[in-house]
């Protein structure tokens, strides 16, 4: 069965899939996340969504805490860089009330100095505890301010804290809350065992006399920077890692067949140079490579790690040159083809089998693309792309001299 999609009169989408089970998926996203907050606000958005998912001016927090465990199999809630999510996954018979409860933490939230006040501690404290140090993650930030610059997708777990202490207060909760949380800045998605004619005047009645208008900001292309090679040391490793990343069109400027043939391409690049890596050194590296597009940003990011010092060279001008192969065109048919196999057939595995994944997916394809059609679509248009887009796409975004490089290396006293 395809997707369906409502809008109720107050502008919130409601996506819809049916599947033959007992159980169904529930996602809320509205589209807000760090992405939209200067350095003294960042840190709002994951802020608001623990606030939120603590108690409500109608279930305090004990009463709401045992609701979700009570009724649902599954239940979280998550910042992005542009969105916050809240998903459920439960028994088709507790709909009813994983819906009431949902609508109760989205339209009566309990924002005042003492929620604040009390909240503030135990998020700090769980974002020093994430507070990721390992190479990867360091590389990762690193080549993302190579690209980026000054930007929000750069800030650290450190100024998110900086700002709760200091600069984050009730007003400032209060107005973003009232600017961005609202149905037409939202998406509802459900699939599973319910059926569409229960569902929707559930929805309709919970959530259809929800009031407000979007009168946030809307996120602007992102700048890129030129080109720049840096080098960092790390104490605490003994080993090397090498990243390149450049920048690409953000989703509101890219269309399908590019981001997909990159995804391809990328895939392409991580089997050549686990090959010519092996025969170069004699040992197996699992290389990464990925290309990521949000709304006002992309980025192409490739890396190896846990590398000898000794062989940094060699490892980083094998990426050049195996990315420079496909800048040039030089891809081979049948590898293409199998990866388009395997990603259509991954695709179609995914589509028959896991609801809740399916209800992320068409509440995001709507969120970011204003396509809910993108998840199914997806396999049809992998097969659709020739050789002649790979050649295409990979000439216009994976030229070799447009990619910046950062360089971990061991810390060694002088």
């Amino acid at each position: 069965m395809h997707s369906k999609m409502v809008k109720l009169d107050n502008g919130l989408p409601v996506m819809y899939k049916k599947y033959p089970i007992d159980s169904f998926s529930m996602v809320f996203v509205v589209n807000y996340g760090s992405l939209y907050e200067s350095k003294k606000e960042n840190g709002i958005a994951h802020f608001l969504e623990h606030l939120l998912t603590k108690q409500t001016k109608n279930i305090p927090s004990e009463k709401l805490k045992n609701r979700l465990f009570d009724n649902a199999i599954f239940w979280n809630a998550m910042t992005g860089y542009e969105q916050i999510q809240f998903l459920f996954k439960a028994h088709k018979s507790k709909f009813d009330t994983i819906a009431s409860t949902l609508s109760d933490i989205l339209i009566n939230p309990n924002i005042d100095e003492k929620a604040v006040r009390l909240e503030r501690g135990p998020v700090i404290t769980e974002m020093r505890g994430g507070d990721d140090k390992s190479p990867d993650a360091v590389a990762s930030s690193k080549i993302t301010r190579a690209v980026l610059g000054e930007h929000p997708a750069t800030f650290t777990v450190a100024d998110s804290m900086r700002a709760l202490r200091n600069y984050i207060n009730v007003s400032k909760v209060k107005d973003t809350y009232s600017k961005y949380f609202t149905p037409d800045n939202s998406v509802l998605s459900v699939t599973g065992g319910i059926e569409l004619e229960k569902m929707l005047p559930v929805v309709n009645d919970l959530f259809g006399s929800w009031s407000g208008k979007f009168s946030g900001k809307t996120l602007s292309p992102a700048e890129y920077l030129p080109p720049s090679r840096r080098t960092f040391r790390l104490r605490g490793v003994d080993e090397s890692m090498v990243v390149l990343g450049k920048g690409l069109p953000p989703a509101s400027k890219q269309n399908y067949d590019d981001v997909n043939c990159l995804t391809i391409a990328n895939s392409l690049l991580v089997k050549s140079l686990m090959l010519e890596l092996r025969e170069k050194t004699g040992i197996t590296y699992t290389p990464s490579s990925d290309n990521s597009h949000m709304t006002s940003f992309g980025i192409n990011e490739t890396s190896v790690s846990a590398f000898s010092p000794k062989y940094l060279n060699l490892i980083e001008n094998t990426i050049l040159t195996e990315i420079d192969k496909l800048y040039k065109g030089e891809i081979s048919h049948e590898a293409v083809e199998k990866v388009k196999e395997n990603t259509v057939l991954s695709g179609l595995v995914s589509l028959g089998e896991e609801s809740f994944e399916i209800a992320e997916e068409l509440g995001m394809a709507y969120a970011v693309l204003k396509d809910p059609t993108y998840p199914e679509a997806l396999p049809h248009l992998f097969e659709s792309i020739t050789m002649d887009d790979m050649r295409r796409v990979c000439s216009n975004h994976l030229n070799p001299d447009d990619f910046s490089v950062v360089v971990l290396k061991p810390y060694k006293k002088c």
